[in-house]
């Protein structure tokens, strides 16, 4: 009986025979190869036996802050993307920290990163400590192959919208899916004007991002307003 699956590199679905299953296979649409698993015998046609592969779109914005010596809030957003013939896996890092400590951040970093894309790293929380600088008050959400792992120390929030449903996110674990989207912005725009402004959402990150910065200047005159958005697909 043919299983239905989902090509990890193009979402195209493909009919498997169980026969196959767990040996490498070739996409007939983008002619990347991948592999199924091969404890998926038995599974109904209509289920995938590839976890659906999100993407992600990010994009960032803040408003101009009121100049302050040593208190500016500051922020940062890693995009990292590994390819290989059988695999895809995808890391973002999002940081929104006082007293300028996302460049901390960044520096803690660096040597990490590629250690969690190549396996050798194991934990997500080493991203999140690496992040957590002495001193520096952050929020640090890190979304490794769709899932999500929270730091949340700051004053920040963060929200998940799917299929129009908007809450707010305040412990883990999240799998994010194809459609969603997740928003770490600070206290000047709500969940329901979170939730109309998605709703007239671009296919853009970076736009949604830069539109709430202003949506929050316009409601509270929010000076160093920041919002960071991710767009699954």
């Amino acid at each position: 009986m043919p299983v239905r699956v989902s090509c990890p590199h193009c979402r195209t679905p493909c009919l498997v025979a169980e026969q196959h299953l767990g040996v490498p296979l070739k996409c007939g649409r983008c002619a990347q190869t991948f592999t199924t698993r091969a404890d998926a015998v038995g599974v109904a046609p209509a289920a995938s036996t590839v976890a659906p592969v999100v993407r992600l779109d990010l994009g960032a914005a803040t408003s101009t802050g009121r100049v302050r010596q040593d208190t500016e809030n500051s922020f940062l957003v890693q995009h990292l993307v590994c390819t290989n013939l059988d695999e895809r896996r995808e890391l973002a890092v999002l940081v929104i920290a006082a007293d300028r400590g996302a460049a901390a951040a960044g520096a803690a970093l660096t040597p990490l990163l590629s250690n969690v894309l190549s396996g050798t790293s194991k934990d997500a929380t080493e991203v999140i400590a690496a992040c957590k600088t002495r001193g520096t008050t952050a929020t640090v959400v890190v979304v490794w192959d769709g899932q999500v792992h929270i730091g949340h120390i700051g004053d920040c929030r963060i929200y998940h919208q799917r299929a129009g449903q908007l809450m707010q996110v305040t412990r883990e674990p999240m799998k994010l899916a194809a459609g969603d989207w997740l928003i770490v912005t600070g206290d000047g725009l709500n969940a329901s004007v979170l939730q109309g402004e998605i709703a007239k959402a671009s296919l853009s990150a970076a736009h949604q991002a830069q539109l709430l910065v202003e949506r929050a200047a316009q409601l509270d005159g929010s000076d160093n307003c920041i919002v960071v958005a991710v767009r699954c697909y």
